[in-house]
């Protein structure tokens, strides 16, 4: 579980590193597609859960950005309608 309020960015983040995975295989970068989802597998265990894991979604999605920065701008976003700093 996270908080409410983040609930919707995370979604959205969610939803677009997928679509950004699938893009990537299919425009023949698909050597590093595996990486990168394994990056944010994570992530839909941590909005099922029953505690509060907002902040391991944060940090999750933080290091994806440092490690994949090709893919920045979707934390970014999140950052930005979560209002984060």
């Amino acid at each position: 579980m996270i908080q409410a309020e983040f609930f919707p960015p995370t979604l959205k983040a969610l939803h677009r590193l997928l679509v950004h995975a699938r893009s990537r295989a299919y425009n023949d970068e698909s050597v590093g597609v595996g990486d990168f989802l394994d990056s944010f597998e994570l992530l839909p265990k941590c909005l099922a859960d029953e505690n509060d894991r907002t902040d391991e979604v944060i940090e999750m999605l933080r290091g994806l950005a440092m490690a994949h920065p090709d893919c920045r701008y979707i934390v970014e976003e999140f950052d930005r309608a979560a209002a984060l700093p």
